[in-house]
């Protein structure tokens, strides 16, 4: 803590009175400040600047007393106290002084701050005037004097705030010359009558997003959960919040509220329309989405077209429908982010010379970025329930129901394979039956829903959002190349720290790193472990017909895991293969991959789990038809869809009974029983891989015994006695 003290001399007009004036600061922030005319009148300049010191010292041993009360600071000593004048500091300090002739009268004053400095509350030190930042508050200064003294207090919008001191302080008081010089006997009743004057001019920490309080606990989490490591953290990402260690404390202490509040908004949050006909506008949002993923040639006249098919099944009369004027359309564009896109050919048909081309673009984007600066994002649908059997995954993927299976999984990685960002989940419903009521975020996922499982331009602009701040902190600017897909576009404001790139549209297929082969081999690893559990259910004496059901909670674990598994070697590859990394294109080999997951189907067909004749192809099996979730649906189907879909909100508990119900958690004592047999198991195996498990098995055998110990009920006196009948 430092205060800077200082005081005019005889300056008032009408009564001679100085003028005193103080700032006490912790840090860069300003806690209290004074400008008020003495009591009475100064003989010397020395006795008007002791008085303000004096002043200020009976202030600082209040502050000191309430501060040790409430423990803000305890014991707070060693303030060090700025003023310009050295007879003051003499006197101060029991010096003599050539000046003492002018003090004789000062002696009550004189000793009350020798006490103060005595018992070690203050500590004085001498400041040039020009560096004392109390001068503007007890004369006449300059305007740049005002502008440097609010900078040095960290004032906010200083241009603004020394033009409002200019003006309340100039009302009827004199201009002096065209230099900008004025009186400025009246700045303390400017600074007073502005009401909030100190929090207008002075620094105020702005209270942080639910997004950024997010933000702070999920890197808390992941950083060694240290309270002041992550203060210290977040301060240099936003030194306009002040963070402090008491701010993550209590943070920490409300997480679980703060965590269910960001899932609630979020589950809640709904654009805005104004239309008149809101669910006419939801069924064409519907088909031009389904519409722009199916690569369909979009025009103004059929959007008009299909909102007057859908007013026609509304039954709307024709009389009452909207005109659909060209400000209208454009209104609507704007609206669902529609775009404009040049169509350069089918993926599968493209000209070899446009996708040179494309590929010379793209290698030109990404020179001056690092390999490790260079990001690739793109989303796949994924059938996380659907068995390598043609005639099962037909019955299971048939009509409207199978979306109920299908999950979208965003995969993002850097250009090396160094960093992997986790997988952004998007499901249908915000709390399946398999969460037991817990948000996807509490159970450690970055998870989003919709109607349709898709990703949207919101949780675009969120999941970017974030990876901007956490780019920002990291103080790295990077380019993230993503498809030209509708949702993905900039926020409004932009980005401070992430280059968004889009590849020309239908022709990420040959150039997108993505697409050639880190989202094949991310859901080879996912089938591998998705067969090795249907396998271990049938072990179990799961029913053939159900060995491959479960839940939305359990996919999205294996996917983690998938996603884990997927190499760095592998990714390097795939970004070589797409030749935008100049010298570098090589052919990705996923041969090995390939192997492994035919092993885990090989082992399907002899246990009588798959026929032959219904085996599917790893082609078939890693890339099914609809998977995407893009089909188009029919009109009928929209507007079924969108009629229904209050119904399906409300009895969406319901509609999660075609999802298998997850399994009972196992008590603490099956735990330790099935600990104890796999150690039993591989007692006489001097396998690596056994030893690892033995030891990972002992040190969760330790932390459950740990947990069950810290969360065991106290036991009573009356808990070893039956209650008598009352007869």
């Amino acid at each position: 803590m430092k205060a800077f003290v200082d005081s005019d001399w005889g300056n008032c007009p009408d009564t001679r009175r100085s003028t005193s004036g103080y700032v006490v600061l912790t840090g860069r922030h300003l806690i209290n400040w004074k400008s008020s005319k003495q009591t009475t009148v100064s003989l010397s300049t020395t006795e008007a600047e002791y008085k303000a010191f004096s002043d200020l010292g009976r202030d600082l041993a209040w502050f000191a007393s309430l501060a040790d009360e409430t423990l803000i600071f305890p014991k707070l000593r060693g303030i060090t106290v700025s003023i310009d004048n050295r007879g003051a500091i003499d006197l101060a300090k029991s010096e003599t002084s050539q000046n003492s002739f002018r003090t004789k009268h000062m002696s009550i004053r004189l000793h009350f701050v020798r006490e103060l400095m005595a018992v070690g509350l203050i500590v004085i030190q001498y400041v040039k005037t020009t560096e004392n930042s109390a001068d503007f508050l007890t004369k006449p200064t300059a305007r740049p004097v005002i502008r440097r003294s609010l900078e040095e207090l960290a004032v906010v919008q200083v241009t603004e705030v020394a033009s409002h001191l200019a003006t309340r302080s100039t009302e009827g008081c004199e201009i002096e010359g065209s230099s900008g010089r004025f009186r400025s006997h009246k700045l303390r009743k400017g600074l007073k009558s502005a009401g909030a004057a100190t929090c207008q001019f002075f620094q105020k920490p702005i209270r942080a997003t639910m997004a950024q309080k997010i933000e702070v606990l999920d890197w808390y989490d992941k950083n060694g959960k240290n309270q002041t490591k992550t203060a210290k953290h977040f301060a240099e990402v936003y030194p306009e919040i002040g963070f402090k260690q008491p701010l993550i404390s209590a943070w920490v202490a409300d997480c679980d509220r703060i965590r269910q509040q960001a899932d609630t908004s979020a589950s809640h949050y709904k654009r805005v329309r104004v239309t008149k006909f809101p669910q006419i506008e939801e069924m064409l949002d519907q088909w031009v989405t389904q519409a722009l993923h199916s690569k369909l040639t979009i025009t103004g006249d059929v959007i008009r077209a299909k909102w007057q098919e859908f007013a026609s099944m509304e039954k709307i009369p024709s009389e009452e429908w909207l005109n659909l004027s060209q400000g209208w359309l454009t209104r609507f564009k704007a609206r669902h982010g529609l775009q404009s896109f040049t169509k350069h050919g089918e993926a599968a048909q493209a000209d070899k010379e446009v996708i040179a081309e494309e590929r010379t673009r793209v290698s030109e984007l990404i020179q001056g970025f690092a390999r490790k600066d260079i990001w690739n994002m793109d989303e796949t649908g994924l059938f996380y329930s659907m068995p390598p059997d043609r005639g099962l995954a037909k019955e299971k993927c048939s009509g409207l129901k199978a979306s109920k299976t299908r999950i979208t999984i965003a995969v993002t990685t850097n250009s090396d394979g160094s960093e992997k960002l986790p997988l952004l989940i998007i499901g249908k419903w915000a709390k399946p039956k398999a969460f037991k009521k817990k948000s996807g975020l509490s159970l450690g996922f970055d998870y989003h829903f919709n109607k349709r499982a898709w990703m949207t331009t919101e949780i675009f602009h969120e999941w970017i959002g974030r990876f901007n701040c956490e780019m920002r902190s990291q103080k790295r600017n990077i380019l993230l190349l993503v498809d030209n897909f509708s949702a993905h576009s900039l926020p409004e404001g932009g980005l401070s720290n992430i280059r968004l790139e889009f590849f020309s549209p239908n022709l990420t297929a040959h150039i997108q790193p993505m697409d050639a082969g880190i989202i094949k081999a991310f859901k080879s690893h996912y089938k591998q472990r998705f067969i090795s559990k249907s396998i271990q259910r049938y072990d179990q004496g799961t029913p053939i017909t159900s060995v491959y059901n479960i839940d939305q909670l359990a996919a999205m674990h294996l996917s983690r895991l998938a996603w884990q598994c997927v190499s760095e070697t592998t990714i390097r590859s795939c970004c070589n293969h797409t030749g935008i990394f100049p010298g570098q294109l090589t052919r990705f080999d996923d041969a090995e991959n390939n192997r492994a997951l035919e092993k885990q189907i090989d082992r399907l067909q002899s246990m009588g789990l798959l026929h032959a004749t219904n085996r599917m192809s790893i082609a078939e099996l890693l890339n099914p038809a609809d998977e995407s979730g893009y089909s188009m649906w029919t009109s009928e189907e929209i507007f079924r869809s969108v009629k229904d879909s209050r119904t399906e909100e409300d009895n969406q508990e319901d509609d999660n009974d075609s999802e298998p119900p997850p399994p009972p958690k196992p008590t603490a004592k099956e735990v330790f029983k099935a600990i104890s047999l796999i150690n039993n198991y591989i007692e006489s195996d001097t396998s690596v891989a056994a030893d690892k498990l033995n030891q990972s098995m002992e040190t969760y055998s330790k932390s459950l015994v740990d947990h069950l110990i810290t969360t065991a009920r106290q036991t009573t006196i009356t808990s070893f006695f039956t209650p008598a009948n009352s007869s």
